[in-house]
């Protein structure tokens, strides 16, 4: 069988090195601690690579070791007289690879790799389309042959791998330590020879915990989930919608299965536990520290270590996991709004809760009828008039607005009866104007998402003859009301509109530098697209700006 697999892979190097391959292989990805699994490639009409002859010389390649140059092949040292050899314009995610030895092929140019050592050792996990093996560098042979679906690094010289679509365990020669009859099996933090392992043959998906010194199952597989915990030894499993707490011999620690639990962070070992649709906390000899009647407890503290509650009033508070209320249960809803802040609800009004620094304390109570927290201020809301608190509950402005809006971070608008206004995040106006509407002008050059939106360089306004004109952030004034609309912005020359046809305007040379003659006007990478009727017409901006009809 041995003798069959090296004439075989004979084969294939020989006839590598004169033909191409259709298509090259991805390279695998990269170990993680859970599971090696092979992305699902995408299928991509490209050129065949082009592989290296084997009389190319040395001098021909771009080498870091020789540290010579070349336009289409680059290498990378491996160590000693040995490199990786590669197409330097192929994608990372098409790269195919060979080694080199003292600038002589010694492996073709055809594999996918993980060219970073895991293992500590000079071997490395090679592949050829969906199949890898595991290369000896230093003895120039391959100490797992190039037979599986899949093979990953996981620790003491121990690799996972996949046959006939199911994973066992590997040793760097290839001697089998685990069968090959699991669906999934995972690395445990802190635990190198044990493993987590799911059979998916059955109708729900079950795990256990496989030893590999002991050659056994020390946890059958009984259980649809199974977590180590972070600060002990011992397992967090569910079974059917219930969970529980084992230890190394299957042991539970808690007599009731829960139907939520979660460890509290910190020293003490108390849980946070859901059982018959009520919270509570517990320790680890079942005891109840919190009653189990709350209808909701945090599972992640605040800096000072309360939780956020609701209690069986439906009230909301924080506590501590020792139970000692750290604010008051008298709040109709609390809503975490950024890091610090807190929006409160009582009585139909709205406050503001200060919280990560020290308790959580009230900075602004329930007078308000709004609150929308901004990137730097709250827009409050009070008796249908809007003004700006900063993030310690001061109010910067008056309520003098009939509505505010945010722009950016640093940038809101606020209308006064029929007028708008442009401010800072100080509530200052930004200049000594109103108009009659104020809108970011869109970089159409960048995503539109949410928060690409945010980031301009121009607003349009309108003053009262309903004509807009552009200003910068800093409210100084770009271009005076001339146009109908401004449609969007591309390295300052923006679309306009007059006489409801669109045009180019550059801001920088104060002209118009396309006629406003077009019905659309589109962008994108390749430049603008204009359309008059039926007709398409190209736009060039090679010096002056040209319309080509497509």
């Amino acid at each position: 069988m041995k003798n069959s697999f090296v004439l075989l892979f004979v084969l294939i190097f020989s006839n590598s090195i004169i033909a191409q391959v259709e298509e090259p292989a991805p390279p695998p990805p990269p170990p993680v601690q859970e599971i090696m699994e092979v992305p699902e490639e995408e299928v991509v009409e490209e050129e065949e690579p082009v592989f290296m002859d084997q009389s190319i010389e040395m001098e021909e390649i771009d080498s870091g070791y020789r540290k010579k140059q070349n336009n289409k092949y680059q290498t990378t040292k491996i160590y000693d007289d040995y490199e990786w050899f590669y197409d330097k314009y192929d994608s990372n995610y098409r790269k195919t690879y060979g080694i080199l030895k003292r600038g002589n092929i010694l492996l073709p140019m055809i594999f996918s790799a993980q060219t970073y050592n895991s293992s500590g050792t000079k071997q490395y996990v090679l592949g050829i389309d969906k199949t890898f093996g595991l290369y000896n560098v230093q003895t120039e042979n391959w100490d797992i042959p190039i037979m599986y679906e899949s093979l990953s690094y996981l620790n003491k010289d121990l690799y996972l791998a996949q046959f006939n679509g199911k994973q066992g365990i590997i040793d760097g020669n290839n001697n089998q330590i685990m069968d090959f009859k699991w669906s999934r099996i995972g690395n445990i933090g802190g635990l190198e020879n044990y493993f987590i392992v799911t059979d998916y043959s059955s109708p729900v998906r079950l795990s256990g915990v496989y030893s590999v010194t002991g050659n056994k199952l020390i946890i059958d597989c009984n259980y649809t989930r199974v977590e180590k915990l972070s600060s002990e030894n011992y397992f967090l499993v569910t079974k059917g919608n219930e969970k529980n707490i084992i230890d190394i011999n299957d042991k539970p620690r808690f007599k009731t299965w829960y139907d939520e639990l979660y460890v509290v962070q910190g020293g003490r070992k108390l849980y946070i536990v859901k059982e018959k649709g009520k919270m509570g906390i517990i320790n680890e000899e079942e005891e109840k520290i919190v009653p189990i009647e709350y209808q909701s407890i945090a599972t992640y503290p605040y800096k000072d270590g309360s939780y956020l509650a609701q209690n069986k009033q439906g009230k909301y508070g924080c506590i501590t996991a020792d139970g000692t209320v750290t604010l008051p249960f008298e709040y109709d809803q609390l809503t975490k709004s950024g890091y610090n802040n807190m929006i409160t609800a009582k009585n139909n009004k709205c406050g503001i809760l200060q919280i990560n620094n020290g308790l959580p304390y009230e900075i602004a109570t329930c007078d308000y009828d709004d609150i929308e927290r901004g990137d730097k201020v709250f827009i409050v809301e009070k008796n249908k008039k809007f003004g700006i608190m900063d993030f310690y509950g001061k109010m910067i402005t008056k309520f003098d607005y009939d509505l505010i809006e945010s722009l950016s971070p640093e940038m809101y608008i606020a209308q006064k009866k029929n007028n708008w206004y442009l401010l800072n995040s100080n509530g200052s106006q930004v200049n000594d104007k109103s108009y009659k509407d104020i809108e970011r002008i869109a970089d159409k050059a960048k995503n539109q998402s949410y928060y690409s939106s945010k980031k301009f360089s121009y607003l349009k306004v309108q003053n009262s003859n309903k004509k807009y004109g552009i200003i910068d952030k800093l409210g100084s004034e770009v271009v005076a009301p001339i146009f109908e609309d401004v449609l969007g912005e591309v390295k300052n020359v923006v679309i306009v509109k007059d006489k409801s046809k669109l045009g180019l305007y550059d801001l920088l040379k104060k002209t118009m530098v396309l006629p406003n003659e077009y019905d659309h006007i589109i962008y994108n990478k390749n430049g603008y697209y204009g359309f008059k009727g039926k007709e398409i017409y190209l736009i060039t901006q090679r010096g002056n700006y040209k319309a080509i009809k497509l």
